[in-house]
């Protein structure tokens, strides 16, 4: 899927959340809306804005977190697989906790952009946050939110910040 340089800028700009639609036809109903999470305040919103869509279709609540560890090249020790993923269930656990949001939990070892794609086949609804990093550091290093609007087979939400 393209996205043009208006729905791009939208992701990017918009101050609300921002829905991409593919349009690639029906899907089956999977009945099931999956949250982004990484413990970030963007991440938070999204996982309450999930949980307000999962509520309104009447679909379950899955939220997604990705453990994935890039090495610098310097490290003198690096986390197990094991170690990532106990680490990521701590992490969603207390996201959980701090929200009040009842969820089923996956926390899955591979880079953001794959799990969440991944993780979209069989859903309805995926719901991230948007970091608003710079466009300098957008461009250069990619945008997971953009990723997924682009290639996600689902309807995406993104959620903004608020604006100052």
């Amino acid at each position: 899927m393209l996205l043009g340089s208006v729905s791009r800028a939208c992701l990017h700009r918009a101050p609300c959340p921002v829905a991409v639609v593919p349009a690639t036809g029906e899907r089956p109903r999977h009945d099931r809306v999956i949250a982004a999470v990484d413990g970030s305040g963007p991440s938070r919103r999204a996982l309450r804005a999930a949980a307000i869509e999962a509520e309104l279709r009447g679909a379950s609540l899955r939220v997604v977190h990705a453990v994935h560890w890039e090495p610098l090249g310097v490290e003198w020790i690096t986390p197990t697989k094991e170690q990532l993923v106990a680490w990521g269930e701590r992490l969603v656990a207390a996201e959980l906790a701090a929200t009040g949001v009842r969820a089923i939990t996956e926390v899955v070892h591979g880079h953001p952009k794959e799990v969440l794609i991944q993780a979209a086949q069989e859903a309805d609804l995926l719901v991230l946050g948007h970091r608003g990093r710079n466009p300098l550091a957008g461009l250069l290093l990619g945008s997971t939110s953009e990723h997924c609007a682009r290639h996600a087979p689902c309807p995406v939400i993104v959620v903004r910040p608020p604006q100052d």
